[in-house]
């Protein structure tokens, strides 16, 4: 199954697991507001809910506190 942005962004709660160092660089941009069409996910949040990102901590490891 496929599901297109806009069908992505209207659910009511929308989680994220990201896991490992090769995504922290990304990660970083994603939670700072930057949408970037080379990483999908920047592009999806949630219009009227919840957007919840998991991280370990090597996909955290580019966040300031």
């Amino acid at each position: 199954m496929t599901l297109t942005p806009p069908a992505l962004r209207s659910a009511r709660r929308i989680v994220f697991l990201v896991t490992g160092e090769e995504k922290a660089e990304a990660v970083a941009g994603v939670l700072a507001g930057l949408p970037d069409p080379a990483v999908p996910g920047s592009l999806i949040r949630a219009e009227s809910g919840e957007t919840l990102a998991i991280l370990d901590r090597q996909a955290a490891s580019r966040l300031r506190d």
